[in-house]
This record gives C-alpha cells, structure tokens and sequence, in this order.
C-alpha cells in the first residue's frame, strides 16, 4: 500500500487531521536514497583506508581507530535519520569492525571460531538494523565454519529452525516489548546461516553433512505449521489429512536432502508471519534444493517429467480446496 492511499484512509477515518504529513516527514524516493549512499560511501572509505594503511604497523593504534569508527557509527546511527548520515554511520561501522578484526587476527592467530564469536558479540549492542545485520551474519557464517570441523551440521539446523520460528511466530509482543528490532536481526541471520548450512550439506562441501535427522526435525515442524495453518482456515479432516500424508510423503522420499523440507517450513512460517522477505526466502530455497534434488534424481527424463506433472496436479487440487475456486 502506498503513503498517499494510507494518508487518504486515515483523512476518511478522521485519525488524521486536514494538515497531514509534512514534506520533512515523508519517506526520501529512491533514487535519492542511491545517490546519498554512494556519496556516503565515497566520502568516508579514503579516509578508513588511510587509516588502515596507518593501523597496519600497530596493533594498539588499529584496535583504537577500529573502536573509535564503530563509537562514532553507533553514535551517529542513533541519533539522525538523514539517508546520507545513515550511510556515513553504515561505512563506519562495517570498516571499524573488519579494522578490528583484522587487527585481532594477527595479534591473537584468531580462528573463524573466535572471530565469529567476536563479530556476533559486538553486533548486539549496535542500535542500526542494517549494521547490525551484516556484521551477525559475518559472524554467524565465520561461525559456522569454524564450529563445522568439531559439530555435524545435523546439530546447526535445529538451534537455527528454532531462532528464526521464535521471532517470525511472535512478532507482535516482540514488538510490542522493544526486542522486535533486535530478534529480526537475528531472525533473519539464521534463516540465511540455515540456508548456507543446507547448501554445504547437499554440495558435499562438509565433513560433517546435515542428514536424515534434520529432515526428521524439519518434517515434524512443517507437520505442526501446517496443523496452525489448517485449523486458521477452518477446513475438514480429510483435507487435513491428505496434507499431513504429503508432507510426510514429501519427508521420506527427501529423507538424505534437508533442504527440501527447509524450503516447506520457511514458507510455511512466512505463510503464518505474512513476510514478504521471508517468503523470497522459501522460493530461494525451494527452487534450490527443490531443482537440485530432481536433478540428481535416479531417473531418465520422461520419469521426471511424468512426476513433475503428477506433483503440479496434486498442488493445484490442493490450492483449489484450500481457498475456493477462483
């Protein structure tokens, strides 16, 4: 819904008065939006390489212009809204923090362990999202690369299923109570951890590949979804029931290829949370492991085609029961 159509509606309801929103208020278009970055961007990366170059020879002098980027970053993140001073802020942050890490990676002989602990640690007190988001995410993926020699991925995927249901299930007294924009950030971290964590799995880029159990674990969290799902749209048992059997059907036959049954859930919780950003999630991860698991698939094409068509069959009767003839 557009600002103008949202202004109109709440004029009609009398919420608003004759005044409206000023210009000051309303949201900057996007174009301007990029050309502010990129003005950002520019203005602070020549100074932050002059003080890496700087850093480089000291590991006291880089811990300190590292801690007094991400101060200032955190200092200006909280306290403008300016596109351009957000940016500026932005810059800030991601080259103090990689500042820092460097500089403790040479003293220390850090591994992706500890780096991504460091990284995850310094991400909660940051106050901006975007910020925020991209140094948990550094840290969770640098996280999951160290920890992966000692702990099997099977061992990844619930903790991480788990964090990202939490919020996107909860949303509103999350909201409500002020951590809403912290756990969305986390959220979000581990619904893209997960799908590195599934993609490693299925490529054979791991020693230790998530497997049968976290198909089991993601199964029986798509069967209980769907139960949400089923009972908000009131329909029959029947109905229920030839759900409930296909993804079961579903789970055995991806039984070695989590990935399928995490494409299922992710769409099932944006179904539930009505996220947009988390429904191009599932399509991602679907038409990933989904086309993946096909192609690899013991078969010769007419056999593939053939269920291809059968399974778009079942999924339209399935839809067409669901919510009514079009």
């Amino acid at each position: 819904m557009k600002l103008e159509s949202i202004l109109a509606t709440l004029h009609e309801e009398g919420f608003l008065p004759e005044a409206g929103v000023s210009q000051a208020a309303r949201p900057t278009v996007w174009y301007l939006r990029v050309l502010a970055g990129l003005g950002a961007w520019l203005a602070t990366l020549f100074l932050v390489f002059f003080w890496a170059l700087l850093a480089s020879e000291s590991f006291g002098l880089g811990c300190f212009l590292g801690l007094a980027q991400c101060l200032a970053a955190g200092l200006l993140a909280s306290r403008t809204r300016h596109e351009m001073l957000h940016q500026v802020s932005l810059s800030l942050w991601l080259t103090g923090t990689c500042l820092m890490a460097s500089c403790f990676e040479k003293q220390f002989h850090l591994e992706p362990l500890g780096l991504g602990v460091m990284l995850l640690l310094m991400s909660v007190p940051y106050p901006e999202s975007q910020g925020r988001f991209l140094t948990a995410l550094a840290g969770a993926l640098l996280l999951l690369v160290g920890g992966e020699e000692a702990v099997p991925l099977d061992v990844w995927v619930g903790p991480l299923a788990l964090l990202a249901g939490f919020h996107y299930l909860n949303q509103t007294p999350l909201w409500w109570r002020g951590l809403g924009p912290r756990t969305a950030t986390f959220a979000g971290v581990a619904v893209l951890t997960m799908l590195a964590a599934l993609c490693s799995s299925f490529w054979g880029w791991s020693k230790h590949p998530a497997g049968p159990s976290s198909t089991a674990l993601l199964t029986l969290a798509c069967l209980w979804l769907s139960s949400r799902v089923l009972r908000r749209l009131q329909v029959g048992a029947a109905i229920s029931l030839v759900c409930w059997m296909g993804l079961l059907a579903v789970g055995g036959l991806t039984f070695n290829s989590p990935g399928v049954m995490g494409a299922v859930a992710v769409l099932l919780v944006a179904r539930e949370s009505r996220s947009r950003w988390l429904t191009a999630m599932g399509w991602i991860y679907l038409l990933t492991f989904g086309s993946a698991y096909f192609y690899n698939l013991n078969l010769d094409a007419n056999a593939k085609s053939l269920t291809l068509m059968a399974l778009g069959g079942l999924l339209l009767w399935l839809r067409r029961r669901l919510t009514g003839p079009a």
